[in-house]
């Protein structure tokens, strides 16, 4: 008797040939050579401990921009308080720089309105003290001086001169007229007062100014 039996594997790609003849005792086994196949494309991946490296770097290098950016700043200089309260006060309308008429001398001075109070400083960059402070209510203004200070305008209490003050133009007159108005709680209209030592188109000017500024 005689038996073939032959079995055919496949491994993909390897094919397994294995063969039984008589006797039975007899067995023979051929493989095929193999064949290795690696995958076209590998992907790397960096280490998960090199990564965290990388990123703590990152934040150390942030941290110390921080320190730098806070050393710069304490290197500089804040302003004062009084130079914040100049640099505010500038564009306020309520303060600005007048003539004033001390001892029959002319001295400019920094003036501003505050609690129907007409401060006067030296200066406007020094605000803690003021040379004078007049109460403006009850007071009455008065335009004009003479020919000489055709912008001057006196301040009044009972008929009884309280400041003389000159201001540099007719704009900042009539201005000014309008706010000393209002502050001492006058009722009388610009237009009613007397200006005397200037021209027509000029005392409509200084009355339209008033009125913006008074009303």
């Amino acid at each position: 008797l005689s038996l073939s039996l032959s079995l055919f594997f496949s491994l993909s790609p390897p094919l397994l040939l294995l063969s039984l003849s008589s006797p039975p005792s007899t067995l023979s086994l051929s493989l095929p050579p193999l064949s290795l196949c690696l995958p076209r494309q590998l992907s790397l991946s960096l280490p998960q401990k090199d990564s965290q490296k990388s990123q703590k770097g990152g934040t150390l290098s942030k941290g110390a921009g921080k320190k730098i950016t806070k050393i710069i700043g304490l290197g500089k200089k804040k302003p004062s308080t009084d130079e914040q309260t100049s640099s505010a006060e500038e564009d306020i309308p309520t303060c600005g720089y007048l003539n004033v008429l001390s001892n029959n001398r002319w001295r400019e001075r920094w003036c501003r309105l505050k609690d129907n109070q007409l401060l006067l400083h030296k200066d406007r960059t020094d605000l803690k003290t003021h040379t004078a402070s007049l109460p403006l209510r009850g007071c009455e203004v008065s335009p004009g001086l003479d020919s000489k200070h055709p912008f001057a305008f006196r301040l009044l209490r009972n008929g009884q001169e309280v400041a003389v003050l000159e201001a540099s133009s007719s704009e900042v007159m009539g201005r000014w007229l309008g706010m000393l108005l209002a502050e001492t709680g006058s009722i009388t209209d610009p237009a009613a007062l007397h200006y005397d030592y200037i021209d027509v188109e000029t005392t409509a000017n200084v009355i339209q100014l008033a009125k913006q500024s008074f009303w």
